[in-house]
């Protein structure tokens, strides 16, 4: 499962159960019952948001399992290094 702040964004822009399930490799129930326990509370107050390519570099990545592929966002403080290694490899 992605970070919360992840599956909120896709819950509020409107990604059905069905799909984000498959994109994040998991049972549909599993995705029922992780959105049960958090609805009432996003409504409220959000989750804390990945912070913006100002501040971390995200970098996404196809992560294999045995239920297929899935994209995972990996949020990176912004380095030095780290932006010269990813730049090497573009």
């Amino acid at each position: 499962m992605p970070a919360e702040s992840i599956v909120y964004r896709d819950w509020k822009n409107g990604v059905s159960r069905a799909e984000m399930a498959e994109r994040y490799g998991v049972s549909e129930g599993g995705m029922a019952e992780y959105l049960r326990r958090r609805v009432d509370r996003w409504r409220n107050q959000p989750p804390a948001q990945i912070a913006t390519n100002a501040r971390k570099i995200v970098h996404t990545v196809i992560a294999i399992s045995d239920n297929g592929y899935r994209e995972i966002q990996i949020s990176l403080p912004r380095i030095s290094m780290h932006v010269k290694a990813m730049e090497a490899r573009v």
